[in-house]
């Protein structure tokens, strides 16, 4: 009997260390997926910064352009010049996020750019 629950003891300790084994090589899989996808999310959002700063300084152009193309007509320099203003207040809100960025990363220790590494285990 004694062998037998010898045996039985074997195969359990054998099944945990292959279950374990396998747990760790899931997980491993998992932080990279999440690794992945928190590169991706970093680069949308770099994606979505320089297209909000293309388009501030599109509608400041054009509010340029606007106000040099209307410039005896009182109406259209009234135009031009409210989208010279919404070109600089785009601006302004990107420059001050930008700036609370890195007082941010200042104030914490943490570095700009670079690729985000989920610890190891």
């Amino acid at each position: 009997m004694n062998i037998y629950r010898l045996r039985k003891s074997s195969v359990s300790l054998i099944l945990a260390a292959a279950l374990w084994a396998a747990s760790m090589r899931m997980a491993e899989a998992a932080q990279s997926k999440i690794a992945t996808i928190i590169v991706n999310a970093i680069g949308l959002v770099k994606l979505a910064a320089e297209l909000a700063w293309m388009i501030a300084l599109v509608v400041f152009g054009w509010g340029i352009v606007r106000l040099i193309v209307a410039s005896g007509n009182q109406e259209e320099l009234k135009k031009a010049k409210g989208f010279l203003w919404w070109g600089i207040i785009g601006m302004f809100v990107l420059a001050s996020i930008v700036g609370i960025i890195f007082v941010l990363q200042s104030d914490l220790g943490v570095g700009g750019g670079g690729i985000v590494t989920p610890p190891q285990f």
